[in-house]
């Protein structure tokens, strides 16, 4: 995995008087218990996470021993994170730690100033396998820790940029991050502007007991005997109950046999009556399948468009209960022909990420007795708003589209477990509507991984206004992706994301010119 580090804060008193865990999220709600570290690294246990991040208040947490105890028993490393500026940094210590495997993130607040309170010998004491992070603020002296450091160190900084919260205005927009990048890049040579490396910006606008990685098993599991499926059929669900069981009525008559795939439900917290139309459900198919319903409840309701958004978590949360070689991600809104997931094991031969073509269905054809084979794409279905979806599918070469990742949707993308588990899964703090598979499909491009869009159609049931993120609304929608937009570059730190998206980051930049418009041609 690509972001590998599991945060662990112990405390909810850190005490060290940096003035940083608000920003980087080294507070618990709670001080941990033995039992409560031990379910935190089950939860890190079962992402596939290597290592455990933990704050600059280790070493006076009265869990650290045990800690370090259980995750040398698991076999997953340890970084701590240290400031140079803390008064009571023992370098001394650092190096006794060291004995023990332990690397360390050294984390700069850039508002302290350089000689206050620092050990001049505490940059050579920065090994290979540490990280160095300068987290920035409006009123940093990033120049000033940049210009004192040599340059074997300035080529491995990292820049921290906590989210812009409306109420600080201590803390960069993406804009003014944007700027100081170039500035800093022209005046440091060898600099570059780089995000942390393996694990995500905090996300401060969710509640202390928002789960990021939950570790829930199936409530309803059926297996067939000597099974092994080949593609694993994921579909997150909320409150969308009737549209998710015309889904799942066309998954159920693939022509892929039973036994080469799975579908896996992880519903988001409905409350609308799924579980037992689901029950109702199976009990009701004419033959057996492979399939798993998770129950990921919520410990508070939600509405549309708020900051409780989990359908990116809860694809991950899929993923981590499948046993397929490839994932196949459905949106529960989506009907599908039934050579859908045969074709698309066929074309993972010669591509690694496959998106299918999506029409939208008017509202009078969508409803629970929908089935593909009655649908006309001409007569059934609503155009485009506009030329996004029109250029993506009127392409033969999907990379060839400029910043062709931005078309990276999982209302319908499969790609394989590996390649999944390889890039660091979907980031999990897009806790607002909007750019997580965006995010996604930047990651995997930038692997280098060949991308396909499949010319098998599915269609998109209806979507309502009520069950819509911004309720039909282009100006809510705007404002939502704008929350999201800056989840995205904060986390990337790409001056290619705010150029070409420069209208969710009120910086206006001459746009560059797009693919030709085209119609999409069935």
């Amino acid at each position: 995995m690509t972001d590998n580090q599991y945060l662990l804060p112990l405390t909810d008193n850190c005490e060290e008087g940096c003035a940083l865990c608000r920003y980087v999220g080294c507070c618990n709600p709670f001080d941990r218990t033995p039992t409560d570290v031990l379910r935190a690294l089950e939860r890190a246990r079962s992402a596939g996470f290597k290592s455990i991040l933990v704050p600059f208040h280790f070493f006076k947490s009265k869990v650290s021993d045990f800690l370090l105890q259980e995750c040398s028993t698991r076999q997953l490393n340890v970084r701590v994170r240290v400031n140079p500026a803390h008064r009571a940094l023992d370098l001394a210590e650092i190096s006794r730690k060291r004995m023990f495997g332990l690397t360390f993130e050294w984390m700069i607040d850039t508002r302290d100033h350089h000689d206050s309170n620092v050990d001049p010998d505490w940059m050579g004491k920065v090994h290979a396998r540490d990280q160095l992070t300068f987290v920035v603020f409006k009123n940093s002296r990033v120049k000033e820790w940049l210009s004192r450091l040599p340059a074997a160190l300035l080529e491995r900084v990292r820049f921290y940029f906590p989210m812009p919260l409306p109420e600080d205005a201590s803390v960069l927009k993406p804009a003014e991050i944007y700027r100081l990048g170039k500035e800093l890049q022209k005046q440091f040579l060898g600099l570059c502007f780089l995000p942390p490396i393996g694990y995500e910006i905090f996300e401060p606008r969710t509640p202390p007991d928002f789960c990021y990685e939950p570790n829930i098993e199936p409530v309803i599991q059926q297996t067939l005997e000597n099974s092994e499926p080949r593609i694993s059929v994921i579909i997150p669900t909320y409150n969308n109950r009737d549209y998710l069981l015309v889904t799942l009525d066309h998954l159920a008559i693939q022509s892929l046999p039973a036994t080469e795939y799975e579908v896996i439900v992880v519903d988001d917290g409905s409350s609308d009556g799924t579980t037992s139309a689901i029950e109702e459900w199976l009990n009701g198919l004419p033959m057996k399948l492979n399939f798993k319903y998770v129950c990921f409840k919520r410990t508070a309701p939600r509405k549309m468009g708020d900051n409780l958004y989990r359908a990116g978590i809860a694809r991950n949360l899929g993923a981590k209960k499948s046993r397929g070689t490839y994932l196949a991600f459905l949106d529960s809104d989506i009907v599908t022909p039934p050579h859908y997931l045969e074709d698309l094991i066929l074309r993972h031969e010669n591509a690694d990420v496959i998106q299918c073509l999506r029409l939208n269905l008017k509202e009078a054809v969508s409803h629970r007795r929908t089935r593909y084979e009655h649908l006309d794409p001409y007569r059934h279905t609503v155009p485009f708003e506009g030329d996004y979806w029109n250029t993506f599918y009127s392409t033969f070469d999907w990379s060839e589209l400029p910043y062709f990742w931005k078309y990276t949707c999982t209302y319908g993308l499969s790609l394989s477990r590996e390649i999944f588990e390889r890039v660091g899964r979907i980031r999990r703090t897009f806790v607002f509507y909007g750019f997580e598979d965006t995010d996604l499909g930047y990651r995997l491009a930038n692997l280098g991984y060949r991308f396909q869009i499949s010319d098998t159609v599915t269609y998109h049931l209806h979507h309502s206004t009520a069950r819509s993120e911004f309720g039909n609304s282009s100006a809510i929608r705007h404002n939502l992706l704008k929350n999201t937009a800056t989840i995205f570059y904060v986390n990337q730190l790409a001056p290619e994301i705010v150029e070409h998206f420069h209208g969710f980051f009120d910086i206006f930049l001459p746009i560059e010119p797009d693919a030709s418009r085209k119609e999409v041609r069935l």
